[in-house]
């Protein structure tokens, strides 16, 4: 009884981490090329567009959310990893619960982490930027800290509209 109890526990653990970490993804959850009109926009396009980028702050905004990106897919990984471990130790015939909980505060770090990294990506455009498009992009701040980005729907997954912020 015990034992299924744990195994409820981590399994709603696992549910609660998954669906926050594809809230925090954005876009279509996998970080794909998303529809826009008739063709098909790379992340953060729509942003550029508003803000008025030039050639070579494109350049630059491109270098720095391409490699947010890259790290966040290391992160995630790892967050995957570790889920598979405790999936792997809640099936043994005896279960570690301290190890169940060092596994699920590495996790919580992880997660830390990526916000963390998402903030510094913040700051390293905002820095290439003129005042003026400091004030949009100052907006995607906001939205990013009250959580509140636009939805719009797509099928039953859904994916979050404007630029993506891994």
């Amino acid at each position: 009884m015990k034992k299924l109890v744990l195994l409820a526990t981590l399994a709603l653990l696992s549910l609660g981490i998954s669906l926050n970490a594809q809230q925090m993804r954005g876009m279509n959850g996998r970080g794909q090329m998303m529809m826009q009109g008739k063709g098909m926009m790379q992340p953060g396009e729509m942003m550029k567009q508003k803000m008025g980028l030039t050639d070579e702050q494109s350049k630059k905004f491109d270098e720095i959310m391409f490699a947010q990106r890259e790290k966040a897919i290391e992160r995630r990984a790892e967050v995957q990893k570790l889920k598979l471990k405790m999936q792997k130790i809640a099936a043994s015939e005896n279960v570690d619960v301290n190890e169940l909980k060092k596994l699920q505060n590495k996790i919580a770090e992880i997660h830390k982490n990526q916000m963390n990294a998402r903030l510094d990506a913040w700051e390293k455009v905002n820095k290439i930027l003129t005042p003026e498009q400091q004030k949009i992009w100052a907006q995607k701040l906001r939205m990013m800290s009250s959580g509140k980005f636009p939805m719009k729907k797509r099928g039953r997954r859904g994916f979050r509209g404007g630029m993506m912020m891994r």
